[in-house]
């Protein structure tokens, strides 16, 4: 985990990522102690804010590639379904 976060040190700023690898740490700490996973949910819901969310808006924006639909869960099985039947 701390491989991985570091190699995206750069694309989330210095003091997000030492941010991150201090919960990170604070994380194993704690799941060491009481065998609790709860204190992973902070650092992984900041790097999916902080890195995923943007990584993917910005890859979005540069894609050629239509979008059929947006919606959503039910919206999108219904338009699946939709889509199936007409095949």
């Amino acid at each position: 985990l701390h491989d991985s976060l570091s190699r995206i040190r750069k694309r989330l700023g210095g003091e997000r990522f030492t941010e991150l690898m201090t919960l990170l740490n604070t994380a194993l700490i704690e799941q060491q102690r009481s065998e609790d996973i709860d204190a992973h949910r902070l650092w992984i819901a900041g790097l999916l804010k902080d890195y995923y969310d943007p990584m993917y808006n910005y890859q979005r924006g540069n894609s050629s590639r239509q979008i059929l639909f947006r919606g959503e869960r039910q919206e999108l099985i219904e338009f699946l379904s939709l889509l199936l039947l007409r095949r």
